[in-house]
């Protein structure tokens, strides 16, 4: 394994993966204020953006939080708290997904390119599949 652009990379299978910093993981004692969900957000170290769909619920979270005039410290509303710990629990999967890479193929005449995007209020993606 190595690192590349945030991401730990299997050289053998050319698949890249991420690894999830440590205070990431869901604590029930540890009480969640706006401080703490930013420190989360920004703990995740991806340049490539594969992590991005995950990450898309803590930050709707943090705009809450600053529309709501939560101060820093302050702990979050029951509401939000509970949202963020819902998201938190299914976390650690994220490190068991991987990126194939690799494309192998005898005819190289008869690819397709398929382009997907959506939106939403809140949030817009694309993602394109070779």
């Amino acid at each position: 394994m190595q690192m590349v652009l945030g991401l730990s990379w299997d050289v053998v299978s050319d698949e890249p993966s991420c690894k999830l910093p440590p205070n990431l993981y869901c604590s029930q004692e540890r009480t969640v204020t706006k401080r703490i969900l930013l420190s989360v957000i920004n703990s995740v170290y991806d340049l490539i953006g594969f992590t991005a769909p995950a990450l898309l619920l803590p930050k709707l979270l943090m705009q809450e939080a600053w529309r709501g005039k939560i101060g820093w410290d302050e702990v979050l509303p029951l509401e939000l708290e509970h949202k963020n710990r819902l998201w938190e629990k299914p976390m650690h999967l994220i490190s068991k997904c991987t990126i194939p890479r690799r494309f192998f193929a005898e005819n190289y005449e008869d690819f397709a390119l398929h382009i997907f995007t959506d939106a939403s209020v809140y949030a817009y993606a694309t993602c394109a599949f070779l």
